[in-house]
């Protein structure tokens, strides 16, 4: 059961009429400073140099450079209101909603057949209906589309399959040796430079497959489109070129996503990112051969100070001596 709405005890005023009190409030306020803002427009502007659609365009600049909106002409606008009380001292008609008969809704959609309020889901904008997915769709396009699909899909995975295990493992394998000989000395100099030019070379094949697979794809991709623009339309050639190439880029950010391959997997086999993890290794190298300093501890000496408090001693201190 739904409660009464609670009264102010100091007022006797409920929520409603306190919104509707400050809603009054508002409007009010946003009266005052329209009023201003018409009579400095007015004192600036004298005479036929301001009129009500110059002031509204004022006041609306996105509507300075087009016709003004007949809304604002309509009878009880509160701008139109605002504007003859204040510079012609006159007031005009309001006017009053009247409940539109069905006769007259009826006639209306009649003459307007292909309004937005008429136009159903199974309609299109002049008037007919939709066809069905059986009427617009050619076993020729589907048995088409599928089999490029299928052999894009398993020559892009081919290729990823081929450039992982020939290419990328051998690159990762050499680049982690290199990195073991990092930083580079005079005894380490000679196979730190072989393991990088392995290394290298297998990136540049990495990324040749990849141009490969892109190019594969694309091909077949616009294979797709001109089978099937021509056996079943331009809509259903957009759709089938657009899938192969979807399905490609998938298997190819899963075999080539940044957190997946240690060194990552870029195209032209040398990025910035290559040298940060480089460095990076170098870096931890570094701290790891910094020679262990043995610390060496005394034993403590307590000094306690006895302060009462509820008859307890509690302040304790205690001094550490440290060697090397």
């Amino acid at each position: 059961m739904r409660q009464p709405p609670i009264l102010d005890q100091r007022s006797g005023t409920s929520d409603d009429e306190e919104a509707e009190y400050q809603a009054a409030l508002a409007r009010r306020h946003a009266s005052e400073m329209v009023r201003d803002h018409l009579e400095t427009h007015a004192a600036n502007n004298p005479g036929a140099s301001s009129d009500y659609v110059t002031w509204v365009a004022t006041l609306h600049p996105e509507n300075a450079s087009i016709v003004i909106d007949q809304r604002f002409f309509i009878p009880g606008n509160p701008w139109w209101t605002i504007y003859e009380e204040t510079k012609n001292n006159q007031t005009i008609p309001t006017a009053t909603a009247v409940a539109i008969s069905q006769e007259d809704e009826e006639s209306q959609q009649q003459d307007h057949p292909s309004s937005p309020s008429q136009r159903k889901d199974d309609t299109s904008v002049f008037g007919h209906t939709r066809p069905s997915f059986c009427m617009t769709c050619s076993p020729i396009t589907l048995f088409a589309g599928f089999m490029v699909s299928s052999q894009a899909l398993l020559g892009v995975l081919l290729c990823e399959f081929c450039a992982f295990f020939l290419c990328h493992l051998p690159a990762a394998l050499f680049f982690h040796i290199a990195s073991a000989f990092s930083p580079p000395n005079v005894f380490t100099g000679v196979l730190y430079s072989f393991c990088m030019v392995l290394y290298c070379c297998f990136a540049l094949c990495d990324s040749i497959v990849l141009l490969l697979s892109v190019l594969v794809t694309e091909v077949l991709a616009v294979t797709a489109f001109l089978v099937c623009a021509f056996t079943g339309g331009i809509i259903w050639g957009q759709f089938w070129h657009q899938q192969v190439r979807r399905m490609c880029h998938g298997v190819r950010i899963i075999f080539r996503r940044k957190a997946s391959g240690n060194p990552p997997r870029h195209f032209l086999f040398w990025s910035k990112q290559c040298e940060d993890t480089m460095e990076q290794q170098n870096r931890i190298a570094e701290v790891v051969s910094v020679p262990v300093q043995y610390v060496r501890h005394q034993p403590a000496r307590e000094s306690v100070e006895a302060i009462p408090v509820d008859g307890i001693a509690t302040k304790v201190s205690t001094t550490t001596t440290t060697k090397n």
